[in-house]
């Protein structure tokens, strides 16, 4: 449920996105299964911001962000905390946020695509804090990757950010 709440909002469907993407918090929430809570926290999230509710993504965010936070579970925790820097502005969560961006490993021209939330994220967040040269830099992986793909959504949404 969480990734086609992706796709929806990739495919520009942002209504059902956030449906489907309510459903998948709900759902994984009855599982008790924290990595499945957060991404579909964190995929919810985002498509919240896509819909400019800033304080509804910081809100579903916070409490997943923080149980999150073991080890082991970085991917996880990435895409929570770049979805929580995006949605509340905190520095401290863009820090760190940036440098978990920063430890992904990928063969030349690759980037981790599933993840492309985390790094439009951060991007975001950077721009909020006018630094749109550091945003650029945490995107070129995934715009990079995306390129070659080819995936153009995924593209139009690292120039979107940045050129925006």
């Amino acid at each position: 449920l969480a990734h086609l709440g992706w796709a929806q909002r990739l495919s520009g469907d942002l209504d059902a996105a956030a449906a489907t993407g309510a459903q998948a918090v709900a759902t994984a929430r009855d599982q008790a299964h924290m990595w499945w809570a957060s991404t579909a926290t964190a995929m919810y999230a985002t498509t919240l911001l896509a819909l400019d509710r800033r304080a509804d993504a910081a809100r579903v965010l916070q409490p997943v962000t923080s149980a999150v936070d073991v080890a082991g579970a970085e991917a996880y925790q990435l895409r929570c905390r770049a979805a929580l820097a995006a949605a509340t502005g905190s520095l401290e969560m863009l820090s760190a946020a940036d440098a978990a961006l920063q430890t992904i490993t990928a063969p030349p021209d690759c980037a981790w695509l599933l993840g492309a939330d985390a790094y439009l994220g951060v991007a975001r967040a950077w721009v909020e804090c006018g630094d749109t040269e550091r945003a650029r830099r945490a995107l070129a992986p995934m715009r990079h990757a995306a390129g070659q793909v080819p995936w153009p959504a995924l593209v139009r949404l690292a120039d979107a950010v940045v050129d925006a």
